[in-house]
């Protein structure tokens, strides 16, 4: 079984790389706190949704349902069970990797904004 972490790092990066083309797109508009909003709610989100089946463990679910091939529903949640047991150091590590670069883009698009605004 791999760890929660793994399976939200998992979920978080799955978020941030599908609304990034969007940021992306509206990089040069007036629209980017919009985009940069959408990017942080839809990684969280889906973090936790990655999550799912480790809360239903931990709420009593039985293992045997819980570690089902149905569960890969939830971002390859069994798949990533079986082929990375463990992970707490990796799942801790792209966590924080995950948030930096969250972080770091969110620091870009203010400046981007504040010089648009100054420069004309």
């Amino acid at each position: 079984m791999a760890d929660r972490l793994i399976h939200l790092s998992v979920g978080l990066l799955m978020g941030t790389l599908l609304f990034l083309p969007s940021v992306f797109r509206r990089w040069s508009s007036g629209r980017l706190a919009s985009a940069i909003a959408r990017l942080l709610v839809a990684s969280f989100v889906m973090g936790v949704f990655a999550v799912i089946p480790n809360i239903l463990r931990f709420l009593g679910c039985p293992d045997g349902f819980c570690s089902g091939w149905w569960m890969n529903i939830f971002l390859f949640h069994s798949l990533l069970d079986r082929v990375r047991p463990g992970g707490l150091l990796v799942g801790g590590v792209l966590v924080v990797v995950c948030f930096a670069l969250q972080y770091g883009l969110l620091l870009l698009a203010i400046v981007h904004v504040r010089r648009r605004q100054f420069c004309g």
